[in-house]
């Protein structure tokens, strides 16, 4: 029963995102999903209903755990001088995103890599995207050359699937070992089935993928973070074609010209634990903004000391295998393991409070 993988690490049902057409069925009625009643390290218990008939059946869905990837990396977008990248460096990050590739090699000078940030579109001529090409194949530290921002959110009309298909082949026959990458806002839970697989065919061609979920600026809750990362999991494992996926967290402010709506340090906190025991091989913070961040006293400062210890956390799991789950209440249970040591850590997404191994702590 893989497919109805794509929700179920996060134990939300979401009708839109199956595909009918390949649930079970009793006496040839498609069943619909009715309720997720109980959730194990490597079990899903499903109650379907068949409306029709008045039939409920209890199906068991093995699903085998996963260890999720400990981060060792922590990026900062908004880099446009030197200062900026001495700045990044002084706040704990080690990797940054560049819109002025010229910046590439400074920044591998201060330890730091480079993610080379692209706005590609049906629009823009070959020979620009080429020259690029050209030159990032010979800067150092280059994680990735991103695509472009938001694909899907930002239209089909002059961001279509294929043309970003056509582009990639074309990169690659120029520079092979450029890696590539898209970033999108989501997977979403309530997308379409054809969406879901327009946002594969995205997913099918990048060499790592970037997630930028702003609960703030989206009014959501903040446990998205975690569950587009599981979303995202389960369709690599559906198209065969796992890569290593970037948490773009909210450091900046969406509340425009009106009251600041810039996130608080302990929703930052919370989104960071979230993308770490989420399994993102990246963590990312969008983003550099002195101006915006100054309207918050100690905001610039609580960033740099959740940077020091989300680092601490991925020392301190280094050689530890990470699983995790969310409950439907919003409630993250991780469990890190190695040899016969064991750590547990709850994490309460909507009240902050925070336990290991039941010391509690409210973020």
């Amino acid at each position: 029963m893989n497919y109805l993988e794509p929700v179920w690490r996060s134990m939300t049902l979401c009708c839109s995102s199956l595909d009918k057409a390949h649930l079970p069925r009793v006496n040839s009625v498609c069943l619909a999903p009715l309720a997720v009643i109980q959730r194990t390290p490597n079990r899903l218990h499903l109650v379907l209903l068949d409306a029709q008939v008045g039939v409920a059946v209890l199906f068991f869905l093995v699903m085998p755990p996963r260890a999720l990837a400990v981060t060792h990396n922590f990026e900062l977008y908004g880099i446009h001088t030197s200062s900026d990248l001495s700045l990044a460096k002084s706040m704990g990050f080690n990797q940054v995103v560049l819109e002025q590739p010229a910046l590439a090699t400074e920044a591998a000078s201060l330890g730091l890599s480079s993610t080379l940030a692209n706005f590609w579109s049906v629009d823009t001529p070959w020979s620009h995207v080429e020259q690029f090409v050209q030159l990032a194949a010979t800067l150092p530290a280059i994680v990735s050359a991103n695509m472009m921002d938001e694909p899907m959110y930002n239209g089909e009309l002059h961001y279509p699937l294929s043309y970003y298909v056509d582009l990639q082949a074309k990169i690659r026959s120029l520079a092979p070992q450029l890696k590539l990458s898209l970033t999108e806002y989501g997977p979403m839970l309530d997308w379409s089935p054809a969406k879901l697989d327009t946002y594969k065919g995205f997913l099918g061609i990048v060499d790592v993928m970037r997630l930028d979920a702003y609960p703030i600026a989206g009014k959501k809750q903040l446990r998205i973070v975690y569950d587009w990362l599981q979303l995202n999991r389960q369709m690599m494992r559906q198209i065969n074609h796992e890569v290593p996926v970037t948490a773009i967290l909210q450091a900046w402010n969406s509340g425009g010209n009106g009251p600041v709506e810039l996130p608080t340090i302990t929703q930052l906190r919370v989104m960071g634990y979230l993308a770490f025991f989420g399994g993102a091989e990246t963590i990312s913070f969008f983003d550099l903004n002195l101006n915006e961040w100054n309207k918050v006293p100690g905001f610039q400062l609580g960033l740099a000391e959740l940077v020091a210890e989300l680092k601490s956390l991925s020392l301190h799991y280094e050689d530890w295998i990470i699983e995790s789950k969310m409950s439907p209440e919003g409630v993250l249970t991780a469990i890190a393991t190695r040899g016969s040591l064991k750590e547990t850590t709850v994490l309460d997404t909507k009240t902050s409070k925070c336990s290991i191994d039941n010391v509690t702590d409210f973020f």
